[in-house]
């Protein structure tokens, strides 16, 4: 905030970032109370601190260490394997249940209390979702906020599929193989309800339009099912490549356009076994192949 003053009544505030973002942000106002923290992910600079903060309504505590904990995680993660984090400070701000989504924008996700603040999660029986929704979340300051995606068939993929995979990655650092399988099954029901449901024939993941059921569920499946052929660190490495070649929050977009499915998938193949490349381009870009619930839970 560069200054406020008050005319005729009314409050005025004048603030500025103290670097270039793109046309998006909240307005967001509350008597909050507010969980700090810092750390210094993994990939960033040395001394490059980055002020962690959740802004919260009194009362509302239940999850506020999974959530801290996940924007630790995820930041280190994220840093370490795809770029460094590009801004000084992330913020998740609490809002109220009238509308039940979270949403990243530059350094900060207005987050509602019904997915995160107020769920009560049974770490025996239930999916930590607070943690997994925050990942997920933090994981849109790389896709979507440091590479921006062309607005055609396959955006989605791009800014959510990636997020999903991020997300499943911290998700499966900090819980065991049982939990990270129960999320999937959650995923495969998901997918599977919403598709019989669809008067739309199912475009393949790689064309998907506005069907979240294949973005979110789907994806989830596929990219896990993506880690487990060619492995994680082959994967994290075509994701590192394709962000530095097609990141955006810095420099004009490669070729004056922005990236798409099919540029994704040229950075895939490139780490994908040439025994392997047939089934990753049929989970991708084809429908029939994903057919068995066996073939992505075990």
């Amino acid at each position: 905030m560069i200054r406020k003053w008050t005319k005729d009544g009314r409050n005025y505030f004048y603030y500025k970032t103290n670097q270039r973002i793109i046309h998006f942000y909240p307005v967001v106002s509350a008597r909050y109370e507010v969980m700090k923290d810092t750390c210094i992910p993994t990939g960033n600079a040395i001394d490059a601190v980055v002020d962690l903060e959740i802004y919260y309504q009194k009362g509302h505590e239940y999850n506020l260490k999974r959530m801290m904990e996940s924007m630790k995680m995820s930041l280190d993660y994220y840093s370490t394997h795809f770029s460094p984090y590009q801004y000084k400070h992330i913020r998740i701000v609490e809002f109220p249940r009238y509308r039940t989504f979270a949403q990243s924008l530059p350094g900060i996700i207005p987050f509602s209390e019904a997915i995160g603040f107020m769920m009560d999660i049974d770490d025996k029986k239930d999916v930590d979702m607070a943690f997994f929704i925050t990942a997920h979340e933090v994981a849109h300051q790389w896709w979507g906020l440091q590479l921006e995606a062309a607005n055609v068939q396959g955006q989605n993929m791009i800014l959510e599929t990636l997020a999903q995979y991020s997300a499943l990655m911290v998700f499966k650092e900090k819980y065991p193989e049982a939990k990270v399988q129960q999320f999937l099954k959650l995923q495969w029901d998901e997918y599977r309800e919403a598709t019989l449901e669809s008067k739309k024939e199912e475009l393949p993941l790689v064309l998907v339009e506005n069907e979240s059921h294949i973005y979110y569920n789907k994806g989830a499946l596929v990219m896990y099912k993506l880690q487990e052929l060619i492995g994680e660190k082959n994967v994290n490495h075509a994701l590192k490549h394709f962000l530095y070649d097609w990141r955006s929050f810095q420099n004009p977009p490669k070729q004056n356009r922005y990236a798409t499915s099919l540029d994704f998938m040229y950075f895939v193949m490139d780490v994908t076994p040439d025994s392997l490349k047939n089934v990753v381009t049929d989970l991708f870009e084809q429908t029939n192949c994903f057919v068995e619930e066996d073939s992505f839970i075990h």
